[in-house]
């Protein structure tokens, strides 16, 4: 999986693959803390915080090719800016997976 990424980066953005892999590892080094702090907003209610950290980690994602990280953060940004019913459900199920990626990853 990092291999693909990595491969993404350099063909998508035209980097050096050393360039490529020193920011990966960054992305690497703060994408499980952005994901704890997204997780520790959902279940303390905060959507319109998690909104934000949802976006932040859409961002990174997107910029780094990382297509099913952005998927994922870019639905659950959606669905915690509409917050309604059902809202921790949903969140909490899209955080499933995407705990499941970023464990793969890191």
């Amino acid at each position: 999986m990092r291999d693909e990424i990595l491969n993404g980066i350099v063909s998508g953005l035209n980097l050096p693959p050393a360039i490529a892999q020193k920011l990966l590892n960054k992305y690497l080094e703060t994408l499980p803390k952005d994901v704890a702090q997204l997780k520790q907003n959902i279940v303390d209610g905060d959507f319109p915080t998690a909104a934000k950290t949802a976006h932040s980690i859409k961002g990174a994602s997107g910029n780094l090719r990382v297509t099913k990280i952005y998927e994922l953060a870019s639905e659950l940004e959606q669905i915690l800016k509409a917050a309604g019913d059902g809202t921790r459900g949903k969140a909490d199920a899209l955080m499933a997976d995407l705990d499941g990626i970023v464990e793969k990853l890191v």
